[in-house]
């Protein structure tokens, strides 16, 4: 939930469903505590936050931008995001068990 970002500085991650599944929470923790891990450094900041949210963006220009940017997100720009590069974030193989039902 990203509506408190602009006033609070802050996003929520809504619970997930019920499972006995170990592997899925374990995989559910690593995307939580890894995603505010990446997107909170300040290199992030320019392209994932301020064309949504900075200088000079009204709020609604803000939202303009961030529906397009989910109308052309894929699966994959998540997954090399959170995954690849210098500074991953999480496995691989936690990914593919909460997104790709590889497992």
């Amino acid at each position: 939930n990203l509506l408190s970002l602009k006033q609070y500085g802050t996003i929520e991650f809504r619970r997930m469903h019920a499972t006995l599944d170990s592997d899925f929470v374990s995989a559910w923790t690593w995307f939580c505590v890894g995603f505010v891990e990446k997107f909170s450094q300040p290199c992030m900041f320019h392209r994932y936050l301020y064309p949504f949210v900075g200088g000079e963006t009204s709020m609604e220009a803000g939202l303009g931008h961030f529906v397009d940017a989910q109308n052309n997100a894929t699966i994959e720009d998540l997954s090399n995001i959170m995954c690849n590069g210098d500074d991953p974030c999480m496995p691989p193989s936690a990914f593919d068990k909460l997104f790709c039902n590889r497992f």
